[in-house]
């Protein structure tokens, strides 16, 4: 056999392996940590032996790191042992520990949008209210619990594809597990019924420097799971946002003018993340606690009914997985704003 057959034969075998690593990687179950295909005690005994170097370092091997990092913060330690045995044991009682790995890249990614200038446009300005909400969400997310910025972009430097109008190439928000967008919305219904985001240089017509439902259309397919559209009327289109949900989980936002305060990011966060409540439940409580306002409408959309009643934000208890294929069915909800 020569020598260039060998290594393309070789070659072959590495790629063969590879693909099965890969294969079996993403096929392996959160707290499956000796990736034998169950979750028992065994998982648990293996977690502890090694951490512990019980009887002697090395007798247990922890196969799948990632399914052992059962409460998603980056470390193997005792708080994963106990995390996955007071879940399998439902001690104290069920749901009092959730077993929950991060999500499909192991990387959990929040993106920003924030328009304040509007000095190009008819819309007035919005300063300083963006900015309050992005220190808010960066000093959560980034800073407390450690979520990793995928991009933050603010005023002239917020476009198009940033909303995930591509499906190939730079897809903006749709790289990143959670979306905030600060910005003004507008619904023209004598020059352009559509309720659209206002870009910084909006003006009134037909699709002048701004976002609607058509362009991103079955477009949200990657990683993000959740966005939150902080402006005026832009989910009065319900039917047409629920289609950008192709594998996306959830677009949350207002269908009537709404203030501009950073109560709505910072309240999301206190209930999602301190008192780890479902994402819909933290966004409904949020907008009603910002403004106690029964002429403003808030509304949801998720792909699944699974995923508005049991989705969490990651780290912070149960994610249902993707809908796969794709249904085109979602499920709306809304709410006024009062208490």
């Amino acid at each position: 056999m020569n020598e260039k057959r060998k290594f393309v034969i070789a070659a072959i075998v590495v790629l063969v392996v590879m693909a099965v690593v890969v294969a079996n990687a993403s096929a392996s179950l959160c707290g499956d940590a000796n990736d034998d295909g169950m979750i028992d005690m065994t998982d648990v005994m293996t977690m502890w032996y090694d951490i512990a170097d019980y009887p002697y370092p090395g007798a247990y091997t922890i196969s799948n790191v990632w399914a052992a990092d059962v409460n998603c913060d980056d470390r193997l330690n005792l708080a994963d042992v106990m995390t996955l045995w007071y879940d399998y044991a439902n001690y104290p009682y069920p749901g009092a520990h959730e077993v929950n790995c991060c999500d499909d890249d192991n990387v959990l990614e929040y993106s920003v949008t924030i328009i304040e200038d509007y000095s190009d446009s008819p819309l007035g300005d919005l300063d300083p209210y963006g900015q309050e909400s992005y220190d808010i969400l960066e000093d959560v997310l980034h800073d407390c619990v450690h979520w990793t910025e995928k991009f933050h972009e603010v005023n002239d430097a917020v476009d198009e594809p940033d909303f995930g109008t591509s499906n190939s190439g730079y897809q903006g928000l749709d790289e990143a597990d959670f979306h905030y967008h600060f910005g003004h919305g507008y619904e023209d219904w004598l020059l352009d019924p559509d309720a659209e985001i206002c870009l910084h240089n909006w003006k009134p017509g037909y699709n002048i420097a701004d976002v609607n439902a058509d362009e991103v259309e079955y477009k949200w397919d990657e990683d993000n799971e959740w966005v939150i559209i902080h402006s005026c009327e832009v989910l009065k289109d319900h039917d047409d946002w629920g289609h950008a949900l192709k594998y996306s989980h959830a677009v949350m936002g207002f269908e009537t003018d709404v203030p501009m305060s950073p109560y709505v990011i910072n309240n999301f966060l206190v209930q999602a993340i301190d008192y780890d409540m479902t994402v819909y439940q933290a966004y409904r409580r949020a907008t009603k606690h910002a403004f106690n306002n029964p002429n403003i409408i808030a509304a949801a959309i998720f792909d699944t009914v699974e995923q508005m009643d049991n989705d969490h934000l990651w780290g912070q208890g149960v994610v249902m997985p993707d809908e796969y294929p794709d249904d085109n069915d979602y499920w709306y909800v809304s709410w006024t704003c009062d208490l």
